[in-house]
């Protein structure tokens, strides 16, 4: 092979050069102003404050810049940054105001009469206090999410509620700072001053600017933060957006690689080599099972499962394969075929060979079981009884989600998996492991299936593997299937 066709050896040594380049879309000031505001709402309270400081900068001259003065306004700033922090991320993850403000006075003050009314430690007094705010917090939520009850009558029904039980709950009474200072410190803990460069400051203003700087990370730079800033509470957003923004909304360093890639090459034929096509397999196969070690890529879910199924009757030379009632595999004329659920009903006849069975499910088990394991025991022999009925020498392969998706998100009881596994081995039958929707770390794993330690002959993927930025899916083979097609 010459040096030019030897597309392991570019892999190698892949270029840094870069092959486009993209202008800006912040043209001028005030368009880079509006998309600053627009990438960092943070930006918008900064401005404030930093105007506020400003504007009384002017007018008190250097009285306003003495160290006492701006001691003062770190320790306000610093309570109200904390309090904003956790209100913030309220707002984005819950979508109602939860009057943080108050729950923090009412913990506060739960806090001090445990410790001087009750005589309780005051750490073990400051979990109690947390613990009842956010016992409230969940209350709040569960009025809003579950009894559907309007969000601001929630919040202004749980401010009112909240400033009569501590009016009441402390009868109006006061605890003063020399008492906690003598006999209970560690409630005065964030208040501990610390003195720099002539100023004084408390630890509570290192606390908020570590919240703070830790949040603006979370939501600019997690896929859990893209998702809150694309989708936060709403039920529509959160359903177009799929299942499959696993890294997280436009993040840069994949927009920059498909960027790379269309200024380099748009387009290839299967048949030709490509460096980049090379490496992605490369890559996948590294986080894959041992003994998976070669990739066929196609354009989504619905053709890997279309796919993996047309390898194991090649490789077996078996035409039967068995599906779940209780599945989803694609819209595409074989994967609706395999797919158990009533979707499919509008697209039969389907594709000959396919045989669906019961999955383990124990809330509406259809074997009659009391626990999770005799769930799975029993399904199990369930498809042992369809595998003989079928004709085990028929069987080409089972497919089955590793975890099933839009029916219900339903784990397999541990050993369920093994035991597939087993009787596949036994028989001489393929496994497939449709991982389309739990793959590529979305239950915590590479893959869902390594969470019980089996090792399928098949693994279909999409969705996840590029964080649907781009249509892109395919099958993981293992070295024994791959030997088939290797000619």
């Amino acid at each position: 092979m010459s040096n030019t066709e030897s597309f392991e050896d570019v892999v190698k040594t892949r270029r840094e050069e870069n092959f486009a380049e993209f202008s800006s879309e912040t043209h001028g000031l005030l368009g880079r102003f509006h998309h600053a505001l627009h990438t960092t709402p943070a930006l918008v309270p900064l401005i404030v404050l930093v105007s506020a400081i400003a504007v009384f900068g002017i007018a008190l001259g250097s009285k306003f810049f003495s160290p006492f003065a701006l001691t003062l306004i770190l320790q306000q700033v610093q309570i109200v940054g904390v309090l904003a922090a956790a209100q913030s991320l309220v707002i984005l993850t819950a979508g109602i105001d939860l009057s943080v403000g108050a729950l923090a006075v009412l913990s506060s003050v739960i806090m001090g009469q445990m410790t001087f009314r009750y005589g309780i430690p005051p750490f073990l007094a400051v979990v109690i206090g947390l613990a009842f705010g956010t016992a409230i917090g969940a209350v709040n939520g569960w009025l809003v999410s579950r009894v559907k009850l309007p969000p601001f009558i929630v919040t202004l029904g749980m401010w009112q509620i909240l400033l009569a039980a501590n009016y009441l709950y402390s009868a109006n009474e006061t605890i003063r700072a020399q008492d906690i200072e003598a006999d209970a410190p560690f409630l005065q803990f964030l208040g501990t001053k610390v003195q720099m460069a002539g100023a004084t400051f408390t630890l509570g203003v290192f606390l908020m600017i570590v919240l703070i700087l830790g949040l603006a990370y979370a939501l600019r730079s997690t896929a859990w933060g893209r998702h809150v800033y694309a989708v936060g509470d709403d039920p529509e957003a959160a359903q177009l957006s799929g299942v499959n923004v696993n890294i997280g909304y436009q993040h840069p360093k994949l927009v920059a690689a498909i960027q790379e890639q269309a200024g380099r090459l748009m387009t290839v034929s299967p048949a030709m080599a490509n460096d980049m096509r090379s490496e992605a397999a490369r890559v996948i196969a590294e986080v894959a099972p041992d003994g998976m070690n070669m990739v066929f890529f196609t354009n989504g879910g619905a053709e890997a499962n279309e796919n993996a199924i047309r390898m194991a009757r090649l490789h077996t030379g078996r035409h039967k394969v068995l599906a779940a009632y209780r599945s989803y595999h694609g819209a595409t004329h074989g994967a609706i075929t395999l797919t158990g659920e009533p979707r499919r009903f509008g697209s039969e006849p389907g594709i000959p060979g396919v045989v669906h069975f019961f999955g383990p499910y124990l809330y509406r088990s259809p074997f009659h079981a009391a626990t999770e394991a005799e769930e799975g025991d029993r399904a199990l022999q369930h498809l042992r009884e369809v595998m003989v009925a079928e004709g085990t020498d028929k069987i080409a392969a089972i497919i089955l989600e590793t975890i099933v998706g839009t029916n219900g998100i339903l784990m397999p009881p541990d050993g369920y998996l093994r035991g597939v596994r087993e009787l596949c081995d036994e028989f001489g039958i393929l496994l497939i492991a449709d991982e389309v929707m739990a793959g590529f770390a979305r239950t915590g794993e590479w893959f869902a299936i390594n969470h019980w330690d089996v090792v399928p002959d098949l693994i279909s993927f999409a969705k996840g593997v590029n964080s649907g930025y781009v249509p892109l899916g395919g099958v993981i083979l293992s070295d024994a299937v791959a030997g088939s097609f290797m000619d």
